[in-house]
């Protein structure tokens, strides 16, 4: 089974006219957003060298969320596109829109904008669309055979996650929104563990975007090689080290917590620690932090040419050299706070609710302050490259605490021994003051586009204190 949908399967246009038509029989209802998707998936688990599932699924349907002239509001869904199934969906959220609490907040969805088509090749590959699961499948296992042909012994076990999708988007509204697109994805996750003795440590790498060609089974190699990496950590001294993030480490650590820290509805709500600090220098004057779904460069996963309630897609400067310009907003937190809608709506299907999520995040530093990566290890007598962590800062207060889960000792401007797991501790705001350097070696991580970055100093306390 392929990931290609029939023509039958993507002519939702019929059905689109039909609940219209159903919704303006409701005098009532002042508001309608109607989305439709069509997604179809291929999903593929390894686990310790054997397929655990290989799964292939499809699903179509249609979100409604009705609205009055009260502020009052509802959603529903149907995956049933049949006339009497839409109607009685149409019947069912009229009612509910009667009985739901009143918001001051909402006054409508959201408005039609300009939509500038991005090119079709940068979404869509039909070399995805046709993707056979045996084609997946055999992916996986060159995948495996390329970890295993390192031929190290010491490798113990390897797990691979493949995922690939196409999905056909439709949105239209009662403003006159009617934006339509085609996408597909693919990413490629491979994780290995390595034993010495009775030590064992893992590691993983992963490839994503929007194109076939954007994923090879190499990452089973990268991932093998970073595992049996970090075998023979060694303990540190509690003290303060300069640090050089890696772009894996980057992307996770600040990447991460900007997305969520400019989330609109967290910044109106006083949840997040950029709250009060709109216009004020959070950052060295030469970084700056972009969100833009029109990017055509590097990967595409999270461009578009409009977001999830069918507003055109832009580019937001959300730290702009080093100034905190803007959050991230769909039309809901937009008109609320009486500000511009940045497009950050997004939706996971026609089953949800649409909510905030950021799109290809940007990371970047002016010219006089990026550097070759090997001039700023080279310029380091004791340090750490930091390559990854499974913690995140608490939002609220850039409180952030954890633990290097991967990373490495800088002994005499040289890469050494991984490092034995070393506790963390810094406010956010601190550690982005702390920038010091970019380097040379820009990476797009999962939609993060981002480089290398120095930090002048971070406290490192060593497992046993």
């Amino acid at each position: 089974m392929s990931l290609r949908f029939s023509h039958d399967d993507l002519d939702l246009e019929p059905k689109v006219n039909a609940i219209t038509a159903i919704i303006q029989g409701y005098q009532d209802i002042k508001h309608y957003e109607i989305y439709c998707s069509a997604q179809s998936v291929i999903s593929i688990e390894l686990e310790k060298d054997a397929i655990k599932t290989a799964e292939f699924s499809k699903d179509i349907g249609i979100g409604v969320r009705l609205a009055n002239g009260h502020g009052q509001s509802a959603f529903s869904y149907t995956s049933d596109l049949s006339a009497g199934s839409m109607q009685q969906m149409v019947k069912r959220i009229v009612a509910l829109v009667g009985k739901s609490t009143r918001d001051k907040d909402f006054h409508s969805f959201a408005e039609k904008t300009p939509v500038t088509k991005l090119p079709a090749s940068k979404l869509f590959d039909k070399r995805i669309e046709g993707l056979e699961i045996e084609d997946a499948t055999s992916l996986v296992f060159d995948t495996l055979e390329r970890a295993r042909g390192v031929g190290d012994p010491r490798i113990y076990s390897v797990n691979i996650d493949l995922g690939a999708g196409s999905e056909k988007v439709l949105v239209l509204n009662s403003n006159g929104v009617d934006a339509r697109e085609q996408y597909t994805s693919i990413d490629l996750s491979c994780s290995v563990t390595s034993k010495s003795g009775r030590t064992m440590t893992s590691d993983s790498d992963f490839q994503a975007g929007r194109a076939l060609g954007m994923v090879s089974a190499g990452v089973g190699e990268s991932a093998a090689r970073r595992s049996l990496a970090t075998l023979g950590k060694v303990r540190i001294k509690t003290g303060v080290y300069p640090i050089i993030l890696s772009p894996r480490a980057a992307a996770a650590v600040i990447g991460s917590t900007i997305e969520e820290a400019a989330d609109a509805e967290l910044l109106q709500q006083q949840k997040s620690f950029l709250s009060s600090e709109a216009g004020e220098r959070i950052a060295p004057e030469f970084l700056s932090i972009v969100d833009n779904a029109k990017s055509t460069r590097y990967s595409c996963l999270n461009s578009r040419s409009f977001d999830g309630e069918g507003t055109g897609s832009t580019t937001t400067k959300i730290v702009d050299e080093g100034v905190f310009r803007s959050g991230l907003y769909d039309s809901y937190t937009a008109g609320k706070g009486g500000t511009k809608n940045t497009a950050n709506a997004s939706r996971a299907s026609y089953r949800s609710l649409p909510g905030i999520s950021p799109s290809n995040m940007i990371i970047q530093a002016d010219k006089a302050h990026v550097a070759k990566l090997d001039e700023i290890v080279a310029g380091i007598k004791l340090g750490i490259l930091f390559d990854d962590t499974g913690d995140s800062p608490d939002v609220a207060s850039g409180d952030f605490s954890g633990l290097i889960s991967t990373g490495f000792l800088i002994q005499a401007g040289a890469i050494a021994r991984p490092v034995s797991l070393a506790a963390f501790g810094i406010n956010f705001r601190d550690l982005l003051n702390g920038i010091e350097l970019v380097g040379d070696d820009v990476k797009d991580v999962a939609g993060t586009v981002c480089p290398s970055i120095l930090l002048k100093g971070v406290q490192i306390s060593s497992e046993i204190g």
